[in-house]
C-alpha cells in the first residue's frame, strides 16, 4: 500500500516538474503578472512593470525576464530601476492550489540604477516605500524633514552588481 501511495506521489511531482498541461491546476505564470505588478508596486510606491513570468517549480521562484520601477515624476519620467531577470522567491503551495501570491524573497540580477540629487538636496529614492509620498507631503507641511530619507529594504531583497548613473541637478 506504501508504494502505491509512493508512485502516485512520485508520478504527480514529476507531472509538476514537467509542466503537463494534463494536470488538474494547470498553471501559467503569466496569469499572475497583473496582481503581481499591484504588489510589488504597492510596496514600493512606484509603478512596477514585469517582462514575461515563468515557475521554476525546483527554486520555488517565479522569473521575470524584465522589471522596471518608476521614477519619482518630481525628478524624471525614464526609470529608477532597470533589469533583466528578477527571481521572485513565492510559497509554491498557495500559488499552485489557491492562486495566492506570496512572495517571500526578491533578487534583482544585473540592476541599472539611475539616482537623481536634487538642487534642494532631496535624492529620487526618498520616496521609494508605502507611504512615503504622504509622510514627505507631512514633513514639507510642517517645515521640516523626514528624519530618515532612505527606506529600508526587506530583509530577502537582494541585487547584483549594480550599473549606477547619478545626476545632481534634479528638481
Amino acid at each position: 500500500m506504501k508504494t502505491r501511495w509512493f508512485r502516485l506521489a512520485a508520478v504527480l511531482i514529476g507531472l509538476v516538474a514537467a509542466g503537463n498541461p494534463a494536470l488538474p491546476f494547470p498553471l501559467s505564470a503569466d496569469q499572475f503578472r497583473p496582481a503581481l505588478e499591484d504588489q510589488l508596486s504597492a510596496a514600493l510606491g512606484r509603478k512596477v512593470n514585469l517582462g514575461r513570468l515563468r515557475l521554476s517549480v525546483l527554486s520555488g521562484d517565479l522569473v521575470a525576464e524584465q522589471i522596471t520601477i518608476a521614477d519619482d515624476p518630481r525628478f524624471s519620467t525614464a526609470p529608477f530601476l532597470g533589469a533583466k531577470t528578477v527571481h521572485i522567491g513565492v510559497n509554491l503551495a498557495p500559488l499552485i492550489l489557491q492562486r495566492l501570491i506570496q512572495v517571500r524573497s526578491l533578487t534583482i540580477e544585473d540592476p541599472s540604477i539611475n539616482l537623481l540629487h536634487g538642487a534642494n538636496g532631496e535624492w529620487n529614492f526618498s520616496s521609494i516605500g508605502p507611504g512615503r509620498v504622504r509622510q514627505r507631503a507631512r514633513s514639507s507641511r510642517r517645515g521640516r524633514r523626514s528624519s530618515s530619507p532612505c527606506p529600508s529594504a526587506p530583509p530577502d531583497t537582494q541585487a547584483g552588481p549594480p550599473v549606477i548613473s547619478r545626476c545632481d541637478h534634479g528638481p
